[in-house]
């Protein structure tokens, strides 16, 4: 994965209680001694979530353990969020602590790959709870996204209108501009389209855009990466 020309990333991910108590890894570019880490959630040895850029950590003012209890499901969303210095973690929607780091993320080169579940350098530290969902953004997404992402769980956000024509409706008109210029793994945006594009045009087909909107909530199928398949380490989709 290739951040390269970035001061603003959002890591965000859905996970279960864990039954250790180590330091464990939840999602990003994290391990072990190692130096020049990015960015991860991760948990600490007192059962605490940690966002961490750069070598900066904001930790939750609660246990993980205490965030599932308080769920119907079990389920705990957590949300990273870095931009151009200023760093927030997010739990189940709200923001819980926040902070600075220093060195924006365009001048780091990952030291190892992005890694789901463990530290990216060692076979330790995996996480012993459940996964789900894990999405990493090249922007630094807003407080309404990270509530979108929390009360649709499986969903994404993404920056493409689907009113190409800009008549504020979701037509006929705007498909066949969009069939027109289809790209099936294009870069997708205009002027050529995408799959992902298209499965957010069907999703708001025959609606009207509302007024002073370009932001469509996307269903999860295209953002920078988007983890949370069956049977990917184990995890199961939420619902």
């Amino acid at each position: 994965m290739n951040l390269g020309g970035t001061d603003a990333v959002t890591l965000s991910a859905w996970v279960t209680a864990r039954t250790g108590t180590n330091f464990e890894g939840i999602a990003g570019f994290e391990g072990t001694g190692a130096t020049g880490d990015i960015y991860s959630l991760k948990m600490d040895n007192a059962d605490k979530i940690v966002w961490t850029v750069n070598g900066a950590q904001l930790l939750s003012t609660d246990t993980l353990a205490n965030y599932a209890a308080a769920t119907e499901d079990g389920w705990v969303h957590l949300v990273g969020v870095f931009d151009q210095g200023d760093s927030s973690l997010y739990v189940n929607g709200s923001p819980v602590n926040t902070g600075s780091a220093s060195t924006p993320i365009l001048d780091k080169t990952p030291p190892g790959t992005f890694n789901i579940g463990r530290y990216y350098n060692t076979g330790s530290h995996a996480f012993t709870g459940s996964i789900d969902d894990v999405q990493v953004y090249k922007g630094a997404l807003s407080v309404d996204d990270v509530t979108f992402l929390f009360t649709n769980p499986g969903s994404a956000i993404s920056s493409f209108d689907p009113d190409i024509n800009e008549d504020d409706n979701y037509d006929a008109l705007d498909l066949n501009i969009l069939l027109s210029n289809f790209v099936a793994d294009g870069e997708g945006g205009g002027p050529e389209y995408n799959q992902a594009n298209l499965d957010v045009l069907l999703q708001v087909y025959g609606g009207i855009a509302p007024e002073g909107s370009s932001t469509v909530p996307e269903p999860g199928s295209m953002l920078l990466l988007l983890f949370g398949a069956t049977g990917l380490l184990g995890l199961r989709r939420r619902k």
